[in-house]
């Protein structure tokens, strides 16, 4: 009954107050005498401790009160929730792009069932974790007792009859257990049966995903049951995936179209590797994913994995592996954690020292603001109020803020990553928006700032001792000076970091040289290709001005082989970069060869290799290995010269690799020199009079290096933001510091104004305490800026840490900005009248 009647009060408060007051003044001019009531106001707060808990009135009164206090200044509040609304709305963005691919689950049934099976080779220097292939894991799936069931996902790229050259869409080619093991319940139609697995018969069928039967058919409700064309096949649509099912992809990347792990052969008829995927007993390696059954932990299931891996291999030959499973988070893996940590735990170190950096300057603010309310707490403090109680209101005033500015935060965070993320050209399909995960920590982050900007100065301001305030406000600017010189040193090394990427002479030409792609048909096996190679390089009358290779530099695109020297264990075998080129390809680069020859036209049908010097320093020290053999994929070859070391793959480091004569068994990339526009014209001729469906594109080879760029271009401008803004609070800061200086001491001023100071004593009186504050946090920020820089050296690309150029521009910056925010207040200070000055209360 209780708490149904102080229910009752909070919802009809109006009412019962004022029945309340008519019923005590009816009882008063009953009794005739008024003494006869006693403490009226001690009535009323008794009668309405029946009501409702005299707590919670208290903080409703607060929160009444404080939200008045905050609408008769605007300025203040407006300013406060900016500044405190951007920062954590910079660190809400951060978790939610952490949440999205750490922490939140496939939008699955169940997700805490679902996990992630990967292999591995627990031998030293074999490669790391992997899939398995499709034949071992029929196998698993029907001999396991640990899953409710298991799935084999292959991923390619694949395209419609609608998409232009360059595009294509992202398939998944899954078992018909798929959706079911997922429970994921189709938006139209249905998903896979077993008919449709079949390797012998596969059957052309498909489930869309939502995005693409959203964007390209117009979410068309009659969609199933009509065709499309896959690889030019046509393939009849079976269902369409729901909204928020965003696929199984290690990569994050959202599915355009589902198959049947079947239809692979159908798609490719006239390759080799779709058959060997689905039919070999060692063949590696896709993704494999399962549902743990009830009461099974992913211990058990691991180590049931590896005793049917064991079986397996006894029956069809290959040596045991061991087995990883992961939850279905997007880094849950060994394969991406170790990539993103660094990464990961940069972005959040940015993000709070933005959020201590906002902290610090509204602190000031509320130093200000709780000595103009002076008179307002003496008041309070003189009828009774203790200090506790103030300061409790005073805290109430900031939770406020705080939780405004959680809200605007958490605005943000719905917008920031999207449009972070866009920059970089590549929007994966993971759901990159906020859940309650993101606003507990928008709460959390709240409760955090509340206290961090709002508790100093509420015990500093019902303080007695002014003295001690102006001491605050010093030790918040210093703060806040320390802070923003190690966000404009970070954000100066990233900036350094990528400009000298952009400019660096990374040892092949860059300028000057173009990047022709090829798309043909879907039924060019490797044969078919390796005739098409020939029939090219025949028709380009030996195409002394070309270059091929399977992988042009900086595509991102890399291909590793084992590497073994002759004679050595075979515990000494590594596994290492390789790329297929002709000879061309290092003189159209500009590419020298240090020791032996460059490749020849018979070399195609020999037996040998190329190494870059980093190769040749790791198995033969200082001696040059020509003449040495090699064995790799399991053909002994010579080495006939060694290149010259050239960042073609990855700007960060030199990488061992190794140059085999191009085969022609793969879709050749060409090089060719951009200064000479027939030689294109030449390369298109040649390939319509050789295969008229065939389609081809050239683009500069700078475009892969801005390509490359967008990554780290993308950091760098986060850091350059975050220092931007770190710049800006602390200006805003000193500029209010200096203010209330000269605010706080306007009748010393006038004073020695009055017995005669000259302005630059003025100006060094008021400003030196805070000039003072300035330089320590200058100090304070180099300081700390030292080592913590050397954090950073995973994302300077070759920048030192400690980088005179990056450590000079941010002390000047903030020197400048120390400067500027001065010089309104000195030049207030100076012009004070003494007359005046001494009126001043």
């Amino acid at each position: 009954m209780k708490f149904l009647r102080r229910i009752r009060y909070l919802i009809g408060q109006r009412r019962m107050e004022r029945e309340l007051a008519e019923e005590i003044e009816f009882h008063r001019q009953m009794s005739g005498d008024p003494r006869e009531m006693g403490n009226v106001t001690r009535a009323r707060e008794d009668a309405r401790a029946v009501w409702i808990w005299p707590w919670l009135q208290s903080i409703w009164q607060d929160a009444a009160y404080a939200i008045r206090n905050l609408r008769r200044q605007p300025g203040f509040t407006l300013v406060a929730l900016a500044t405190l609304g951007l920062a954590i709305g910079v660190n809400a963005s951060f978790f939610t792009f952490y949440n999205a691919v750490a922490i939140r689950p496939w939008p699955v049934r169940d997700p805490a069932r679902v996990v992630k099976i990967a292999s591995f080779d627990p031998r030293p220097g074999q490669p790391g974790v992997a899939g398995v292939g499709a034949a071992e894991s029929r196998y698993l799936a029907a001999h396991t007792r640990a899953f409710a069931g298991l799935a084999f996902i292959d991923t390619e790229l694949v395209h419609f009859g609608f998409e232009a050259f360059g595009k294509a869409s992202y398939a998944q080619f899954v078992n018909d257990d798929y959706f079911r093991l997922l429970g994921v319940e189709m938006q139209l139609g249905r998903g896979f049966v077993p008919d449709e697995n079949r390797i012998e018969s596969p059957e052309a069928v498909a489930v869309l995903g939502f995005q693409l039967w959203r964007d390209r058919f117009g979410s068309d409700p009659e969609i199933v049951g009509k065709r499309v064309h896959i690889e030019q096949m046509p393939v009849t649509i079976v269902g369409v995936a729901p909204e928020d099912f965003t696929g199984t992809t290690e990569g994050g990347f959202r599915p355009d179209v589902y198959l049947p792990l079947p239809a692979l052969l159908s798609l490719f008829p006239n390759a080799s590797w779709p058959r060997d995927l689905l039919t070999k007993a060692n063949y590696c390696c896709s993704f494999m994913l399962g549902r743990l059954a009830p009461g099974i932990s992913r211990e058990q299931a691991a180590a049931e994995l590896a005793v049917l891996d064991r079986q397996f291999k006894s029956q069809f030959g290959g040596r045991g592996r061991g087995f990883i499973l992961s939850s279905s988070a997007m880094l849950d893996d060994p394969g991406h954690k170790g990539q993103a940590t660094v990464a990961l735990a940069l972005m959040f170190a940015g993000g709070m020292l933005i959020v201590l950096l906002a902290c610090a300057n509204v602190g000031n603010f509320l130093v200000a603001r709780t000595e103009a309310r002076r008179k307002e707490i003496e008041i309070r403090r003189a009828i009774g109020a203790g200090r506790a109680r103030i300061i409790r209101q005073l805290m109430t005033e900031s939770m406020l803020l705080a939780l405004g500015a959680a809200a605007i935060g958490l605005g943000i965070a719905y917008w920031l990553p999207l449009f972070a993320l866009a920059q970089t050209g590549n929007v994966p399909g993971i759901r990159m928006t906020p859940d309650g995960t993101v606003l507990i920590y928008a709460i959390g982050m709240a409760a955090f700032t509340c206290i961090a900007f709002g508790l100093a100065p509420a015990l500093h301001g019902t303080r007695a001792n002014s003295r001690s305030r102006l001491a605050l406000r010093s030790i918040l600017l210093a703060a806040q000076v320390a802070l923003g010189v190690i966000l404009l040193i970070g954000a100066g090394l990233m900036l350094r970091g990528v400009a000298d990427l952009r400019l660096r002479d990374v040892g092949f030409a860059i300028d000057g040289v173009s990047v022709a792609s090829f798309e043909l048909p879907s039924h060019y096996d490797s044969a078919r290709v390796q005739t098409f190679y020939r029939r090219l390089t025949s028709d380009l009358d030996g195409a002394q001005r070309f270059a091929f290779t399977l992988r042009e530099p900086l595509s991102n695109n890399f291909a590793q082989s084992d590497f073994l020297p002759s004679g050595q264990p075979v515990d000494a075998r590594a596994f290492v970069d390789f790329q297929e080129v002709t000879a061309r390809y290092f003189d159209l680069l500009r590419i020298p060869i240090v020791a032996g020859r460059n490749f020849e036209a018979a070399d195609a049908a020999r037996p040998v290799v190329l190494v870059n010097e980093s190769l040749a320093r790791r198995f033969w020290g200082d001696r040059l290995p020509l003449g040495k053999t090699i064995v790799s994929r399991g053909v002994t070859r010579e080495i006939v010269g060694v290149v010259k070391d050239v960042d073609t793959g990855n700007l960060d480091r030199m990488e061992p690799i190794f140059y085999l004569p191009f085969s022609g068994r793969g879709v050749p990339k060409v090089l060719l020199p951009s200064l000479d526009p027939a030689a294109a014209e030449a390369l298109r001729a040649s390939l319509l009079r050789i295969e008229p469906r065939a389609r081809m594109q050239a683009a500069p080879l700078r475009d892969n290096l801005d390509r490359w760029l967008r990554g780290p271009r993308l950091g760098a401008e986060l850091a350059g933001g975050l220092g931007l803004f770190a710049l800006a609070l602390a200006s805003i800061g000193m500029a209010g510091v200096f203010a209330y200086a000269v605010q706080h001491r306007t009748k010393e001023i006038g004073i020695r104004m009055a017995l005669g100071a000259q302005p630059a004593q003025v100006v060094g009186l008021v400003l030196g305490g805070s000039a003072r504050a300035v330089a320590i946090g200058l100090a304070a920020g180099f300081a700390i800026a030292l080592p913590a820089s050397r954090l950073l050296r995973s994302e300077l690309h070759g920048i030192s840490p400690v980088d005179p150029v990056a450590y000079l521009a941010a002390a000047l910056i903030l020197a400048a900005a120390a400067i500027a925010a001065s010089y309104a207040p000195a030049r207030r200070a100076t012009r004070i009248d003494p007359a005046t000055a001494l009126r001043h209360d």
